[in-house]
């Protein structure tokens, strides 16, 4: 429903897929005090609904043209951050975030989608989109299209939004087109997931935090952006080597004597999987700085958060169930286990008072 509605704002300049009308219903329900049964059964029929139609989403994108270097093959890890966290988001907080996805959207498209042209048209576009931005947040001139037009109002309406993510961002994906997918140690690969995943936890995070924000809070929501995208690489080991790709440091693989070869073939060595423990256990503790910031979030930001960091660790424990083997297939979590993180999630809210949560 998001991406129809960003690609109706891109391609036809109009708003017309404003409207939240599955996930503000259920942030509506949100808005008031049901009981914690009914409330944990109308969030499980949501994450059953959201399990269904997020695999009819993949099924078509199986069929789209072949990705460009850098792409995700697994789908926007931008857009699952976003999915989990809306779910539980009251409808003005909601509607920014679509704000925000949709921005993130349009610039995706232009440097992962089919119809930009080489590197340098994806890079000229980008740069008209910063450029655009950077006018907008001066004052320097209107914004002339409507994903930018929603974006400035959400901005205005939250005030501690700040520029940084976007840019980071941008800039990011101009790298990425540079320099393609090849990370020499930790460091770059952790950047590489800053500026994919960690700029939407910043950008998320004002609508999260409200006037709660702090250093230690935006560098834990980093964690948590991270924690996802580097997730989302170690489900998809395997169809992301079929295109060339290989989200893993070349520090560790030489650490634990992994070759490219031997993931190309998909070799299931017992090195490799050590590797993929090894890096598994680092996710761990980027998540577990992800869940002490819940705590000090409002409730039912603390939910969203909960809701994000339990799903993470539910799709690593998939990981290792398999025996780390993210090589013959793409790992997925079953539609019932995904009822059962957003249940677990609900279960976990509930034991704070009503008072905490609203």
């Amino acid at each position: 429903r998001k991406r129809a509605y960003c690609n109706a704002l891109h391609t036809h300049d109009r708003c017309s897929g404003m409207k939240a009308t599955g996930a503000g219903s259920f942030s509506s329900f949100l808005a008031r005090p049901p009981t914690a049964s009914g409330q944990i059964a109308a969030a499980m029929a949501t994450a059953t609904t959201t399990a269904t139609t997020t695999t009819a989403s993949r099924a078509l994108a199986d069929k789209r043209p072949e990705p460009v270097k850098g792409e995700a093959v697994d789908g926007s890890t931008r857009s699952g951050l976003l999915r989990i966290a809306e779910m539980f988001l009251p409808e003005a907080e909601l509607r920014a975030s679509m704000a925000v996805y949709a921005w993130c959207c349009r610039a995706e498209g232009v440097c992962y989608g089919p119809d930009h042209g080489n590197m340098y048209h994806r890079i000229a576009a980008l740069n008209r989109i910063e450029s655009d931005f950077k006018a907008m947040r001066a004052g320097d001139a209107a914004p002339s299209n409507r994903i930018d037009i929603d974006l400035l109002r959400t901005m205005q309406g939250w005030p501690s939004m700040r520029d940084a993510p976007y840019l980071d961002m941008l800039a990011g994906m101009r790298r990425l087109l540079r320099e393609g997918v090849r990370y020499a140690n930790f460091e770059a690969l952790r950047q590489y997931a800053y500026s994919t995943t960690g700029t939407v936890s910043l950008m998320m995070l004002p609508l999260l935090a409200a006037d709660k924000l702090s250093a230690e809070l935006e560098a834990q929501a980093v964690d948590l952006g991270i924690a996802v995208n580097l997730t989302n690489a170690l489900q998809v080991v395997g169809v992301d080597a079929e295109g060339g790709r290989i989200y893993l440091p070349e520090e560790d693989m030489k650490k634990f004597g992994v070759t490219s070869a031997d993931i190309y073939d998909t070799r299931m060595t017992p090195a490799y999987r050590e590797l993929i423990r090894f890096q598994i256990d680092r996710v761990r503790q980027l998540l577990d700085s992800a869940r002490t910031a819940a705590s000090s979030l409002p409730g039912r930001s603390r939910l969203a958060v909960l809701a994000v960091v339990q799903y993470t660790n539910a799709v690593l424990d998939e990981v290792l169930a398999r025996d780390c083997d993210n090589l013959s297939e793409a790992v997925r979590i079953s539609p019932t286990r995904k009822v059962g993180v957003v249940g677990s999630a609900l279960l976990a809210w509930a034991r704070v008072g009503w008072g905490a949560r609203t």
